[in-house]
Order: C-alpha cells, then sequence, then structure tokens
C-alpha cells in the first residue's frame, strides 16, 4: 500500500480544467461565468459541464440571474 501524498488527491479538483476553473475563483467571492470562461480558455459547454462537477461535489455555487 502506498501512502504518497497524490493519493488523497481529489480526482474532482485536479481535472486540468477543473483545476484551472478553482485556481480562478481562489481569491473571488462571485464571478461572472464569461470572465471564468475566458480566463480558463474554454468553450461555455465546457465551462458548463466542469462547473455542475464542481457544484455537485460542493466545490462552487452556482447562481442564475
Amino acid at each position: 500500500m502506498s501512502t504518497h501524498p497524490r493519493h488523497r488527491l481529489d480526482e474532482v479538483v485536479h481535472a486540468p480544467v477543473r483545476f484551472s476553473i478553482m485556481a480562478t475563483l481562489a481569491a473571488a467571492d462571485k464571478a461572472e461565468f464569461s470572465f471564468v470562461r475566458d480566463t480558463v480558455e474554454v468553450s461555455d459547454s465546457v465551462l458548463s459541464r466542469q462547473v455542475s462537477t464542481l457544484e455537485a461535489a460542493g466545490y462552487v455555487k452556482v447562481t442564475k440571474g
């Protein structure tokens, strides 16, 4: 059994696009969808899917309106 710390990493957060989203949001209380999309350099659909995964895991909260 390996004890290396990498085995404790949460794969939800450490996928490259989701990691970039989390890094973008780290210093923010809120961020506009378009700001995150442009900063992470992904399409609307990619960002939407990845944010949904993060929201389901409890890492972000999405509000619309």
